[in-house]
């Protein structure tokens, strides 16, 4: 499974709005559902040091990406894989923080690939099963991450909603400068918000280059300088 900027993107501005917006307690539990290769759970770990990370992937090749991964860590001892569905996790205390790059596409053709269908189409985790899980497993205070394409936004805060789950924080991710956004990364709590408040990233400068919001966002996580 391929890393996606996007996905970057996610990781990188949640925890910094979370961090910022959320005064996380010092030692405290993340959930990333749906895991993938585990980039989430891994930029979480790198974000926040004391924190203890649970993840999750129903997909048996992506859980075994992820598991290696997370072996090569440095946070191999807080990192912990449950290869199974996210409605088959069970805790004894909800989470205060979870995160999520869930699978949207429902009317696009299947890829021939069993593995890349199930990462990429909502046939099971639907963004109705999501938000009821994400309700069942948020702590009453909590914030939990999500990110959507355009075309699917309407149709998740409808599923949101419908679970009391409240949006707090909007990023609309750009292409480049004079395009429409095409990916939504929000905040959501179960209180509601008087004022949400709603920004925007662009990736690429008109030259194609990488802009420099997007630079100073990733800045922490790339390995080489951004050009």
């Amino acid at each position: 499974m391929k890393v996606s900027t996007d996905a970057c993107i996610q990781g990188a501005w949640t925890a910094g709005m979370w961090k910022a917006n959320c005064s996380p307690p010092e030692d405290f539990r993340i959930l990333d559902i749906g895991t993938g290769t585990g980039l989430l759970a891994l930029m979480m770990a790198q974000t926040f040091p004391n924190a203890r990370i649970d993840a999750a992937e129903l997909e048996p090749g992506a859980a075994l990406q992820a598991a290696h991964n997370f072996q090569q860590s440095d946070w191999l001892e807080r990192l912990h894989l449950y290869p199974l569905a996210i409605h088959q996790l069970e805790t004894t205390a909800p989470y205060p923080f979870i995160i999520c790059n869930p699978p949207f596409f429902n009317h696009d053709l299947r890829n021939t690939n069993p593995e890349r269908t199930v990462a990429r189409h909502d046939d099971l985790l639907t963004k109705q099963d999501l938000a009821i899980q994400v309700n069942r497993l948020l702590s009453a205070e909590g914030a939990f991450s999500v990110m959507y394409p355009a075309a699917a936004w309407s149709d998740w805060q409808v599923a949101a909603a419908a679970q009391g789950l409240y949006l707090w924080m909007k990023l609309a991710v750009i292409p480049k400068p004079g395009m429409a956004a095409n990916r939504f990364i929000a905040l959501y709590k179960k209180t509601i918000s008087p004022q949400p408040q709603c920004r925007h990233l662009e990736i690429y400068t008109v030259a194609g280059t990488y802009s420099k919001a997007f630079s100073e966002l990733m800045k922490a996580y790339y390995l080489n300088e951004l050009v």
